[in-house]
């Protein structure tokens, strides 16, 4: 009997555990006053995404160094060719004495060197992902940013990313409001002491005040995963989870407690909870959490 009542007592405790599937019956009349819409589940494939946090930053400093990097471009080549020039006349010889040959020589190593110095300050403070980019692009992108056509942004994962993966596409959202683009990831960004994932230098489309933060999704297209896609509209936080709403019969709706494996654009990526062909309330979730506070309507 003490055994019996034990195993009781277990399954009390794991049921209690358990989240509860609260149940909705409402009228055909009701249901209508509510606005309810329903969507069916189906199955989906969606590019693995790495959850990031992103800030605009300040065009003037990139622009200025941009400036100071072509300059001393051009500056670091001429002085090259001013050396090489004159090494050619001395070797025919040419009325070019040694130490004019010396000085030429000595202004091209140092005109190089203010060029690398310029070029690892650029990168210190941008990240390797300007490396890339061949001098057409580089000077593209510094129009574009003048222009307002663009804005930069250096975005960093929540975790680490493994060397293997690669990002070209990203989707950055206002934490303030409902705008949202998609940007195109340059590269790696400059690392800082405080960063706890990978940092990535993005180009977003768009003219977005420096300073702003946006949420930031990075897909790679080499990963996808599967599961069935939540609406965001049919998705309910409540008391530190998410939820929504299936109709089990009509007119009779159930909360179904979700475990997203991923945030994709739109909604959340769900692998248990809801199957395919599942009805999912898509509009109308936060009225039918109200109503559950009220007598079940006959």
């Amino acid at each position: 009997m003490k055994i019996l009542k034990r195993h009781v007592a277990c399954a009390t405790i794991a049921l209690l555990m358990q989240p509860a599937l609260a149940q909705v019956k409402l009228t055909d009349a009701t249901r209508k006053n509510l606005g309810i819409e329903i969507t069916t589940a189906a199955p989906t494939t969606v590019a693995k995404s790495w959850q990031a946090t992103a800030q605009v930053l300040d065009a003037a400093p990139f622009v200025a160094q941009l400036g100071d990097v072509r300059a001393a471009e051009l500056q670091a080549a001429s002085s090259r060719n001013e050396a090489d020039r004159l090494a050619r006349l001395y070797q025919s010889d040419s009325n070019i004495s040694l130490k004019a040959l010396e000085a030429a020589r000595a202004q091209s190593s140092s005109d190089a060197a203010k060029l690398q110095s310029l070029r690892a300050q650029w990168l210190t403070a941008y990240g390797h992902a300007l490396a890339t980019l061949s001098q057409s692009a580089r000077e593209q992108l510094g129009d574009d940013l003048l222009a307002g056509r663009v804005v930069l942004a250096r975005a960093e994962t929540l975790q680490s990313v493994p060397s293997a993966v690669s990002f070209r596409s990203v989707r950055v959202r206002a934490l303030n409001g409902d705008a949202a683009w998609d940007a195109e990831v340059l590269g790696p960004a400059a690392m800082t002491g405080q960063s706890v994932g990978n940092a990535y230098l993005l180009k977003i489309p768009a003219l977005v005040p420096s300073g702003t933060l946006l949420a930031t999704e990075l897909h790679d297209p080499k990963a996808v995963q599967k599961g069935i896609k939540i609406p965001s509209a049919a998705i309910l936080r409540w008391q530190g989870s998410d939820w929504v709403y299936l109709e089990a019969a009509p007119n009779e709706f159930e909360r179904v407690m979700l475990t997203p494996t991923a945030w994709v654009d739109g909604g959340c990526l769900v692998q248990q909870g809801v199957t395919p062909g599942s009805k999912i309330v898509s509009a109308g979730a936060a009225l039918l959490l109200a109503a559950e506070s009220r007598p079940a309507e006959e």
